[in-house]
């Protein structure tokens, strides 16, 4: 199971409150890796973050055993949540900014955890 995200979408849940599924692609043939996550499905399934938008655009290779690419999930969840907060925060368009402050407040206010 360490190398196919797949059977771990069904307990993700379990371990992750707030999501509800791993988006996944096959890597490109001649990569070592079968799989990449390419996005984070929210519970409510409308809300999806990227995961290789960064700057450096690396891909999250399921290669290694399951708890190794789920750290280094818990790592690029960090990344696009600091991502997203930065957006909101040097946003210059000031009514967007504060649509997006107030979705912001919202949606924190609405988590657990």
């Amino acid at each position: 199971m360490g190398k196919d995200p797949r059977p771990l979408n069904n307990h993700l849940n379990k371990i992750f409150s707030g999501i509800h599924t791993l988006d996944h692609e096959p890597m490109p043939k001649n990569s070592n890796t079968k799989y990449y996550i390419k996005s984070i499905v929210a519970i409510n399934q409308e809300e999806v973050v990227e995961l290789d938008v960064g700057t450096d655009q690396r891909k999250l290779e399921v290669d290694q055993s399951c708890e190794e690419w789920l750290r280094e999930l818990i790592v690029r969840m960090r990344e696009a949540l600091q991502r997203l907060f930065r957006v909101v925060y040097t946003d210059n368009n000031q009514a967007r900014r504060i649509k997006e402050h107030s979705y912001m407040r919202n949606w924190i206010g609405t988590q657990k955890g």
